[in-house]
C-alpha cells in the first residue's frame, strides 16, 4: 500500500502539474501561518553570503521574488540597497508589509510577474523555486528574463540539487527519489535536475549559466545572466 501510495503521488506530481501546483502552495501556506519565526542570526547568515555571491556595488534595483514574510528583504533595505520583495501570498506580504512598513511589498505571480512593472539589475529567489513543479520552469524563466534589465542576473539559491539527494537522510532520500524527482511532503517542494534549470534558462535566452555548492550539503546554487562577461 505504501508502495502504491508512492507511485500515485509521482503520476499526480509529475502529469499533472496544476494539481501538484496546489499541494505545493497548500503545504507552504499550511506551514507559514504556523511556524515559529526563524532566528535573526539565520537571516543575518543567509542575507550574508547572498550579498557574496550577487557581488553586489550598491547601485542595482534588487528585487526579492518569493520573499516571503519578508526579512532578507528588509536587510537589503537597511543597508540601504534599492530593494523591493514580492510573493504569490497576500497572507504573507501583509505580514511583511506589517512587520516592515517602509519596505515596498507588493503580491505577484513567479510565473506571470504580471504586478511587477519595472526592470531589475538583479533578481534572487531564496529557498523557494523548488515549490514550482519543474514543468512550469520555463515560464517562470520567461517571466523573470523580461522583468531583467539588458545586463541583468537571476540567483536561484538554495534548491534541492536532484543529484545531491544521496546526502539526505529518510523520506527524502527514499527508493523513489532514484528514479524520478517527486513532491516530498517533509520538503515541500521537489528535487531540481541541473539540467532543467539548464535548459529553461537556455530557453528563455539567458546567455550564461553557473552552479555553485549551497551551505547546505544536499541544495545548490544557480546564476543566471542575460549577457556573458564583457559584454555590453
Amino acid at each position: 500500500m505504501k508502495y502504491l501510495k508512492y507511485v500515485s503521488l509521482v503520476i499526480l506530481n509529475w502529469f499533472f502539474p496544476k494539481f501538484s501546483k496546489n499541494i505545493t502552495n497548500s503545504y507552504w501556506m499550511k506551514t507559514s501561518k504556523v511556524h515559529s519565526d526563524t532566528s535573526w542570526d539565520r537571516y543575518n547568515f543567509y542575507y550574508s553570503n547572498i550579498k557574496k555571491i550577487m557581488e553586489l556595488s550598491g547601485d542595482e534595483a534588487i528585487l526579492d521574488a518569493a520573499c516571503g514574510t519578508g526579512e532578507i528583504t528588509y536587510l537589503f533595505y537597511k543597508d540601504g540597497f534599492n530593494v523591493k520583495g514580492c510573493d504569490f501570498s497576500d497572507f504573507l506580504i501583509n505580514k511583511a508589509k506589517t512587520r516592515f512598513p517602509d519596505v515596498e511589498f507588493y503580491v505577484d505571480d513567479l510565473m506571470t510577474l504580471t504586478n511587477t512593472k519595472e526592470k531589475y539589475d538583479k533578481i534572487f529567489i531564496n529557498n523557494a523555486i523548488f515549490y514550482l513543479h519543474p514543468k512550469y520552469l520555463n515560464k517562470c524563466f520567461q517571466a523573470l528574463y523580461a522583468t531583467l534589465k539588458t545586463n541583468g542576473s537571476l540567483y536561484i539559491l538554495d534548491w534541492p540539487d536532484f543529484d545531491k539527494r544521496k546526502n539526505v537522510e529518510g523520506k527524502r532520500n527514499s527508493l523513489l527519489t532514484t528514479v524520478l524527482p517527486v513532491y516530498q511532503p517533509t520538503l515541500g517542494g521537489f528535487w531540481y535536475k541541473r539540467k532543467w534549470i539548464k535548459n529553461a534558462a537556455v530557453k528563455s535566452n539567458f546567455r550564461s549559466v553557473e552552479f555553485l555548492d549551497s551551505w547546505t550539503n544536499y541544495r545548490s546554487h544557480a546564476i543566471l545572466k542575460k549577457i556573458l562577461r564583457g559584454q555590453h
